[in-house]
This record gives structure tokens, sequence and C-alpha cells, in this order.
């Protein structure tokens, strides 16, 4: 999963951590040791499965306003 905010100066800050997820209908993820505060998560960030995602509302608000400085 990849942890995603906008730092101050309006750079893109990412973290990325491995999680091993249970076959669940819901799992809620718990990180107190990321190097700041997350605005927006991507799970399967690294495509190495099949993953059906739905996005909280915080992350799709935060992907819309930012999706340019993903792409560069």
């Amino acid at each position: 999963m990849k942890f995603f905010a906008v730092g101050d100066n309006g750079q893109l800050l990412e973290h990325e951590e491995g999680f091993h997820l249970k076959p669940e209908p819901e799992t809620i993820i718990q990180c107190a040791d990321l190097p700041f505060q997350p605005q927006a998560a991507l799970p399967n960030s690294s495509n190495l499965g099949y993953a059906r995602v739905l996005l909280d509302e915080a992350s799709i608000a935060f992907f819309t306003k930012n999706l340019k400085l993903l792409t560069k």
C-alpha cells in the first residue's frame, strides 16, 4: 500500500508499506510509524495481484486534486 500527502512546499510525499491482507470483506489498517500524516492511500500500488478497492472520500478528493503530481 502506498500512502500520499502533499508537503508544505507543494511536493508529493510517498511512503510504501507492505501488508498481508486476509480475504475478508473489510480490513482496517492502522499505521502509527509513517514519516508524514497521510492524506490518501492507494492499495495494490505495486500491482502484485488483483484487488478490488473502494477508495474512501478523502483519498478520492486527494487524487482528484493532485493527480498531476502522481504523473511526474
